[in-house]
């Protein structure tokens, strides 16, 4: 009775765990997006084209660093984990651990609309577990420069009587 409840813990933690670095990745993009709206950045299409087949995101990185963000494809590598720090992300120090994060961003057909999934996958005690996360985001920037071009036409065009 013990032993299975120590299992179950085990599992929770897990599936906890697991949220966290999925919430974790989704923020960061969203972060991404955010921070693009107020500089007139364009750093989200590139995670966009990045993240198109499925990519890594190291949190613990600034998104202008050239190995934030790298694609995966199929099967990402595991995320490390820095006991000292009590972190997870791809670069630096740390055990590999048992979860493998891939984010994949795929347009939905909607103009300037996203379909942002984080997929955590890992393994413990010899059973595959995965949890899939799925956010919609739109591309403030693209949105805001395209009603900017709608606003300015509509003024530019001469209104015929």
């Amino acid at each position: 009775m013990v032993q299975e409840s120590l299992g179950v813990n085990n599992i929770t933690e897990s599936k906890i765990t697991a949220s966290f670095l999925a919430q974790e990745a989704i923020e960061y993009v969203k972060s991404v997006r955010d921070s693009d709206f107020a500089s007139g950045g364009s750093r989200l299409q590139q995670v966009i084209s990045e993240c198109a087949s499925g990519c890594t995101i190291d949190t613990n990185l600034n998104p202008s660093s050239a190995v934030a963000i790298l694609p995966c494809g199929g099967i990402c590598q595991p995320l490390r984990y820095d006991a000292v720090s009590r972190r997870y992300g791809y670069q630096g120090s740390g055990d590999a651990s048992p979860y493998r994060r891939r984010v994949e961003v795929s347009p939905t057909g909607m103009l300037h609309e996203y379909q942002l999934t984080v997929d955590v996958s890992w393994t413990i005690d010899g059973y595959s577990r995965t949890l899939v996360t799925e956010r919609y985001l739109y591309d403030l920037v693209a949105g805001r420069e395209q009603a900017e071009a709608e606003l300015t036409a509509s003024y530019a065009t001469p209104s015929t009587p």
